[in-house]
């Protein structure tokens, strides 16, 4: 019985992704999952799972995440540059994200 409330809960957690990416759509936003470490000085360090490029840091876990949107928004602006295309978020259960405006990825916006 146990397997199967595990189950249910996988799936119950995927329908709320689900709705969740909907409605960030709906908002005009792509959301990308963060991981946060801290240093052995303390520092907040911030990585993207589906962007390596991308990392940034902060004091704070709040300033690190203020930072996050600005460290992936210029390696995509590298990426489109190159020719590039960017990766789709995935989905991480309980992770962290940083909410990127679509209309960044719209070349008639200009970037």
């Amino acid at each position: 019985m146990a397997e199967h409330e595990s189950s249910s809960d996988r799936w119950a957690s995927l329908e709320r992704e689900l709705r969740e990416q909907a409605e960030r759509r709906s908002r005009g936003v792509v959301a990308y999952p963060v991981t946060l470490t801290i240093d052995d000085s303390g520092t907040v360090l911030v990585t993207f799972p589906d962007v390596p490029e991308a990392m940034t840091h902060g004091e704070t876990d709040e300033e690190a995440m203020a930072n996050a949107a600005d460290a992936l928004l210029i390696v995509f602006d590298s990426y489109m540059a190159m020719g590039l295309d960017w990766p789709a978020p995935s989905w991480i259960e309980g992770s962290r994200v940083v909410e990127i405006p679509l209309s960044r990825f719209d070349p008639g916006e200009g970037g």
